[in-house]
């Protein structure tokens, strides 16, 4: 019987290595959005003083940015061709405090209308990703309409004619920091990473606190398994935005190649722990770590947790399947599992 359970161990993790050991945020970068739509109204405080850089992102549950654009002289915006799914819409100015929402379009329905009123920024307030760079208001003009005719592009799926625009506009103005990282994430989505450190690293020389660029960077280094370069520049990141949870998740990503799992687990956790717009991927995540270390009962809560959040989310039919695995090496022993007592 030992031999069987250590034969049936070995399936199981062997499977694991298909299913749950991927880099989920990079497997979601080539999807095409279609079907739903964002659309509201920006307004800013009374008590605010002149406003500049406002700008409006969309992105995906797991970080992705699908679409980042300045907001229209009434103060509309308006995301459209998007695939069904949760949202984080987060609208930033100089001076504003940054807003944060999340926006359901899993119903058919699929649209959502957001107001939003942005509200002076304390002088306590945390920097944090996805603000306006520093160097945004030092751009030429022609440089800003070259950026803005790229985010068209990029939210139209056009990658070749976003990137000649953001290529332009770094041509214009080198040292500007949002084009450079735009650029940059444009090139992986074209699968041409091995181009998109130079920029990013241009980016933060220019502007060290946008955080953007560093996020980026630790994925790109992530996805070419250069873990410990990815820790040291994602660690950076969290220093100068210690409320990001993106940074926190692509530094449990770094972790766990180094197979450093409970580092690993500790960011996975501290990412978790922000809440808002946290995707259920974590789960899977902390699952992969307990099943590397044995802990296949915790795997097993995890595994449940994340088909609790998202009963058909993209791994939901593998984790599924490895659970059913667990349960007949008899690695678990799950309550619906026991055999009914006699």
């Amino acid at each position: 019987m030992e031999g069987e359970s250590t034969s049936g161990a070995g399936r199981v993790l062997a499977l694991l290595c298909l299913v749950l050991a991927s880099a989920p945020c990079d497997a979601a970068q080539g999807t095409l959005y279609s079907r739903g739509e964002v659309y509201g109204t920006l307004r800013i405080d009374s008590a605010a003083k002149q406003v500049n850089s406002v700008t409006v992102t969309l992105e995906t549950a797991l970080g992705e940015v699908i679409d980042r654009r300045p907001v229209s002289n009434d103060g509309r915006f308006r995301f459209d061709g998007l695939q069904r799914g949760n949202y984080l819409l987060i609208a930033t100015a100089e001076g504003c405090e940054p807003y944060r929402q999340t926006v359901d379009l899993t119903d058919p329905i699929a649209r959502a209308s957001v107001d939003i009123t942005l509200k002076p920024a304390s002088s306590s307030a945390l920097p944090t990703a996805n603000l306006p760079s520093r160097t945004d208001a030092q751009a030429p003009t022609k440089a800003r309409k070259e950026w803005q005719k790229g985010v068209r592009a990029a939210a139209s799926q056009k990658l070749g004619e976003a990137q000649t625009h953001f290529e332009k506009a770094v041509a214009a103005y080198p040292c500007y920091a949002q084009a450079q990282t735009d650029l940059a994430v444009i090139l992986m989505l074209g699968k041409q990473s091995a181009h998109a450190e130079a920029p990013l690293k241009k980016s933060f020389e220019c502007d060290p606190d946008y955080v953007d660029a560093y996020l980026h960077l630790g994925r790109l280094l992530n996805g070419q398994q250069r873990f410990t370069e990815s820790r040291r520049v994602l660690a950076e990141g969290v220093r100068r935005a210690p409320s990001s949870w993106f940074l926190y998740f692509q530094l449990g990503q770094a972790d766990f190649g180094l197979k450093a799992y409970p580092n690993a687990e500790q960011e996975y956790r501290k990412a978790q722990s922000f809440g808002l717009a946290v995707p259920s991927v974590i789960p899977e995540r902390l699952a992969a770590i307990y099943l590397n270390e044995g802990e296949y009962n915790k795997a097993y809560t995890e595994m449940q947790a994340y088909l609790a959040a998202d009963p058909k989310g993209t791994y939901a039919a593998s984790i599924r399947a490895v659970m059913q695995k667990l349960q007949s090496a008899g690695l678990v022993h799950p309550p619906s599992a026991q055999p009914p007592s006699r």
